[in-house]
């Protein structure tokens, strides 16, 4: 990808209020403080606070562009860690929303949050990459993931999109990725409509805007009818 088409992107306020977009700058800075975000466990009959898995979570968001509800029902059989330069991910059909299974390959950076998990929590074939804090048998849920994202726009003082908590990434994704052919970006980020996906997740941004208005071919003949 040449260039992130959500890097300085401002919605202006009232504008696509139903369909708000993560910019590039509001990823970092949840980044910067993700890590700071913490958890109670039960470890040896005592209870800890450890690092929640929001950072991994953020990141997988942000560079796979896939549903949160996707992301928590990742298990360990669903890697494919030899798979191309940077590896891929079998995105389970009983998480898609329309009931289909596709493999995706993942970029570096997907695939660096991918590696950290099993340094934090070792599973195999059935395990579940982001378990329940209280039932490892279990995914965690979204609606703590949810939790977690919202204490972390707080300590990083970013005000709520209005109408949005994790959807805004998965637009943010299809957005910076305009340039490229639907119907690939589609496969990739799980659309069974590539209408769906320009109509209304790759949003307006100005760069792109301001391509239109100068990047303009010489128009020698047209034919009508």
């Amino acid at each position: 990808m040449e260039r992130d088409s959500t890097a300085g992107l401002e919605l202006r306020a009232g504008q696509n209020i139903s369909r708000p977009v993560a910019t590039t700058d509001r990823y970092r800075k949840l980044r910067e403080r993700s890590d700071k975000v913490t958890m109670e466990v039960l470890a040896g009959g005592k209870k800890l606070q450890v690092r929640t898995y929001l950072s991994e979570l953020l990141d997988l968001a942000f560079h796979c562009g896939r549903r949160i509800r996707a992301i928590l029902g990742l298990q360990y059989a669903d890697l494919h860690l030899n798979a191309g330069p940077h590896g891929a991910i079998t995105w389970r059909a009983d998480t898609d929303k329309m009931g289909k299974a596709r493999t995706a390959p993942l970029n570096e950076a997907a695939r660096a949050a991918i590696d950290r998990v099993p340094v934090a929590r070792p599973g195999i074939g059935a395990g579940h990459l982001f378990p329940s804090p209280r039932n490892p048998d279990q995914p965690l849920s979204k609606d703590l993931a949810s939790a977690w994202l919202e204490k972390c726009e707080k300590v990083a003082g970013l005000p709520h999109l209005k109408q949005g908590l994790w959807h805004p990434f998965r637009r943010s994704w299809a957005t910076a990725r305009k340039h490229l052919p639907v119907q690939d970006v589609a496969a990739c980020g799980g659309w069974s409509d590539s209408s769906v996906l320009s109509d209304l997740y790759m949003a307006a941004d100005a760069d792109t805007m301001l391509r239109v208005a100068t990047e303009a071919a010489e128009v020698r003949e047209v034919q009508n009818g």
